[in-house]
């Protein structure tokens, strides 16, 4: 098991700023996907594990953390400067306890010492993180084969047919 964007959440931040919050013509304003591929070496097991970034938004309260913080209200009244303000909002969304009690590195430390160190104390924190990233994140997940990426394009159709993936 993994859990690849508890370990990204600045890449779905950065990614959901240039989506939504900059104005300029860019790739990133018909983005509906997010993808990461995981490649174990002790296995030789590919994962390529993918998310649609509007339920992931809303699941983590980015919308509404972006309009408090970096509102043009927001920014008169604190006086500080758009990078300020998005350091701001790169803790506020890291620091919600979204794991079952846990934040994003929380979550992260607990995952890798599970994993990593076989920690088996730490099973019913894995197994309620587990399933608030479910919920969280809605994640389609496919193994690849050894041999590469084959069939991403059905992937992507095969996700805009289901309206709720369940892995």
């Amino acid at each position: 098991m993994y859990y690849p964007f508890i370990g990204e959440s600045d890449m779905m931040l950065d990614v959901y700023l240039r989506k939504y919050y900059y104005r300029c013509k860019t790739h990133f304003n018909e983005l509906k996907y997010m993808a990461t591929i995981v490649k174990f070496l002790e296995t030789n097991e590919t994962f390529m594990e993918v998310i649609d970034l509007e339920i992931v938004a809303n699941n983590t309260n980015l919308p509404k953390l972006v309009q408090e913080i970096l509102s043009k209200k927001a920014m008169k009244e604190d006086g500080e400067d758009e990078y300020e303000k998005i350091g701001e909002l790169e803790e506020k969304f890291e620091t919600q306890r979204l794991f079952d009690g846990y934040d994003f590195y929380e979550a992260y430390k607990i995952i890798s010492k599970y994993y990593k160190e076989k920690d088996s104390s730490l099973t019913n924190e894995i197994k309620a993180i587990n399933e608030a990233y479910q919920r969280i994140f809605q994640p389609y997940r496919v193994e690849l084969s050894p041999e590469g990426v084959k069939g991403t394009e059905s992937i992507v159709k095969e996700m805009d047919t289901h309206d709720n993936i369940n892995l």
